[in-house]
C-alpha cells in the first residue's frame, strides 16, 4: 500500500472529506489531494500527518507495511461522523426507495405467473385491463401500487436534497462539478422513467413487450448503473 493509500484510507476511516482534513492539518484540498494521488510532503508534514492519526512513520512512508493497529487511532482528534452510521439518513432513504421498487417487482412478476380474470374494461377505448394492470385492478392494489410510487419518489428526491445540499453543508465541502452533473442526469431519468412507468400503467394496452421496447429499457437501465458507478466514483474522489 502507497503512501497515498494509506493517506486516502485513514481519512475515510475517520469519516473525513479531503477539505476537513486539510482545515485540521492547515494545508489546501488541493494539497491533500495530491497526496492522496501519490505526493509525498516535506518531513515536516509527514510527521504532522504522523501525529494527527497517530501512527508512525514507518508505517506511512514503507509501502511494505499495509497494517497498523487502527485502535491506536486519536479518536478524540479525529471524531467518526454521524454519517458512517448503519442507519444513517442516506442509507434509510436509500433502504425505502428500494423496498418500494422490490414490492412493484414482486408484484410484477407474480403477475406473469398467476392468472386473473379481465374485470375492467377502459370507457374511451374500449381497451381491456390486462397484465399487471389488470392483475392490480382485480386484485384492488392500486392504491399499494401509488403508495409505492410516492414513497419512491419522496425518498429518491429526498436522497437528492440530502446529497446535494444538506451533506455537503454539513461536512463543509463543495459539490464536486463531475458528481454534481451525473448526479442530476440519473435524477431526471429516474423521474422520466417513473413517469412513463405512470402512464404505462394507467394505459396498459398501449405498451407492448417487443424486442425494440426490451431494448430500450435494456439501455435506459445500464444507463442508470453507469451513473450510479460515476456517481460513486466521484463522491470518492472529490
Amino acid at each position: 500500500m502507497t503512501f497515498g493509500e494509506k493517506i486516502h484510507r485513514l481519512r475515510k476511516l475517520n469519516g473525513l472529506s479531503q477539505e476537513q482534513l486539510a482545515a485540521k492539518l492547515n494545508v489546501s484540498r488541493q494539497a491533500i489531494s495530491k497526496r492522496e494521488m501519490g505526493a509525498i510532503p516535506d518531513i515536516d508534514n509527514v510527521i504532522k500527518i504522523s501525529t494527527f492519526f497517530d501512527c508512525s512513520l514507518d508505517y506511512l512512508m514503507n509501502n511494505d507495511v499495509d497494517e497498523m493497529n487502527f485502535n491506536n487511532i486519536n479518536k478524540k482528534s479525529v471524531p467518526i461522523q454521524k454519517h458512517k452510521k448503519i442507519f444513517s439518513t442516506s442509507w434509510i432513504l436509500k433502504i425505502l426507495a428500494a423496498l418500494s421498487m422490490f414490492a412493484l417487482l414482486v408484484m410484477w412478476m407474480i403477475s406473469m405467473i398467476v392468472e386473473f380474470p379481465i374485470t375492467r374494461q377502459d370507457i374511451t377505448s374500449g381497451n381491456f385491463y390486462t397484465g399487471f394492470s389488470g392483475f392490480v385492478e382485480h386484485y384492488h392494489l392500486t392504491g399499494f401500487v401509488y403508495s409505492c410510487i410516492v414513497i419512491w419518489l419522496v425518498s429518491i428526491s429526498a436522497l437528492a436534497v440530502w446529497q446535494l445540499y444538506i451533506r455537503p453543508s454539513k461536512e463543509g465541502i463543495k459539490t464536486g462539478k463531475s458528481f454534481l452533473c451525473y448526479y442530476l442526469i440519473r435524477f431526471v431519468m429516474i423521474i422520466a422513467g417513473t413517469t412513463f412507468f405512470i402512464y404505462g400503467f394507467l394505459n396498459p394496452w398501449k405498451f407492448y413487450l417487443t424486442i425494440q421496447s426490451g431494448f430500450f429499457v435494456g439501455v435506459y437501465f445500464a444507463a442508470i448503473v453507469v451513473l450510479t458507478i460515476a456517481i460513486n466514483y466521484y463522491d470518492i474522489k472529490e
